[in-house]
């Protein structure tokens, strides 16, 4: 995966954000980066007051609704001799 996931609070408001900074960092791409252990991520899910001490992404601007449409031209010899 490249893309960094996406905030829980995009798919549900009602997520308190030390829960999603907790998440966040059990998804870091880094080991260094994640919890040391289970009792710590289970520490900073029931812990409001830790969510200041765990880094957030930025938030994610919401994509359009609208699909993007490409042009294709075929460049195969068949669609060529037309």
């Amino acid at each position: 995966m490249t893309e960094e996931p996406r905030g829980l609070t995009m798919q549900r408001k009602s997520i308190p954000p030390h829960v999603e900074a907790a998440v966040h960092t059990a998804l870091s791409k880094l080991p260094a980066d994640r919890f040391a252990s289970a009792a710590e991520f289970a520490a900073a899910l029931n812990d409001p007051a830790r969510a200041a001490t765990i880094a957030m992404p930025a938030p994610m601007v919401p994509l359009p609704a609208t699909p993007t449409v490409l042009m294709f031209i075929s460049l195969s010899e068949e669609s060529c001799a037309r």
